[in-house]
């Protein structure tokens, strides 16, 4: 990879990060660098952008590729499995797993809107991203998974193996909570019965 022309215009490409010597890795010209070449944060690349220049002999993504992968962020970005986003919009898993491996080819009219609105975007976001632009999420979308769900979820594991990882960790955390308020409701009446005691004993001096 050549070194970064300072008078090229920032595009979002890949770069070799020489003049971040904490970074080994490529990074986005466009967004590394500021308008007059000074370099800023380093963001690996492929960057955020929606529009990236892809490198050299590599084809840009496709139309459902942009899907697959928004899709799917947001999928984790919801908490949910898979299968869990399946059954919230009726849709087969199986159509869930090929749309987020990149076989699905097409979608029913159908299918978009119940994908829409297991997703918790607004009607219209899966055409905004296959043309190429960003969907639009509802104003109050539904919290996101726990911390440990949202790990597992992120690790690309296998459908199966995912959802029973995500039914263990949400199993332990029922436990871990319900073990918080057995404890929450033991130190309230220790509480409660100090008071008492404390009451009884000003009472009795006076």
């Amino acid at each position: 990879m050549r070194a970064r022309n300072r008078s090229a215009p920032l595009l979002h490409d890949p770069w070799a990060p020489l003049d971040f010597p904490d970074t080994t890795t490529p990074i986005c010209r466009g967004c590394s660098y500021s308008p007059d070449g000074t370099p800023l944060t380093p963001v690996p690349f492929p960057c955020p952008e929606v529009t990236v220049t892809p490198p050299e002999g590599v084809e840009p993504p496709s139309r459902m590729d942009r899907l697959a992968r928004a899709a799917r962020n947001r999928r984790i970005a919801l908490g949910l499995t898979q299968r869990q986003l399946a059954e919230r919009g009726h849709i087969a898993r199986r159509t869930v797993a090929n749309l987020e491996n990149g076989h699905q080819e097409a979608l029913w009219p159908r299918t978009i809107v119940a994908l829409e609105r297991a997703l918790h975007w607004d009607a219209g976001s899966i055409q905004r991203v296959l043309d190429g632009g960003k969907p639009v999420e509802l104003s109050m979308p539904p919290a996101g998974g726990t911390p440990e769900v949202v790990v597992v979820l992120n690790a690309g594991l296998p459908a199966k193996a995912e959802a029973l990882l995500v039914a263990h960790m949400s199993a332990r955390r029922a436990d871990m909570e319900a073990a918080l308020e057995g404890e929450a409701r033991m130190l309230i009446e220790q509480v409660r019965a100090a008071t008492r005691a404390a009451a009884r004993a000003e009472n009795a001096h006076l």
